[in-house]
């Protein structure tokens, strides 16, 4: 499991530093609609991993008895 999470996090983190570099080592040599694109693709990621880590936060407090699941019956077309 930890090979995965390792992975997972792994992922978003190499995105961004792509970009983040691309951005420092070009500057205004880059196109201004290629930077926008290069920016919200960081921002995507620095999403998808906060979501990583809050879903591993949520996992852990589930493991140690700190957050209780409220489980109830519904109906599939409310899904």
């Amino acid at each position: 499991m930890l090979a995965s999470v390792s992975h997972d996090l792994r992922t978003p983190l190499t995105s961004m530093r792509g970009s983040i570099d691309s951005l420092l080592a070009l500057g205004e040599a880059i196109a201004l609609e290629d930077r926008r694109e290069l920016l919200e693709g960081t921002r995507d990621e620095a999403e998808r991993l906060d979501r990583y880590i809050q879903n591993l936060l949520d996992m852990t407090r589930l493991g140690h008895g700190a957050l209780k699941l409220a489980r109830d019956w519904v109906s599939p077309a409310d899904i």
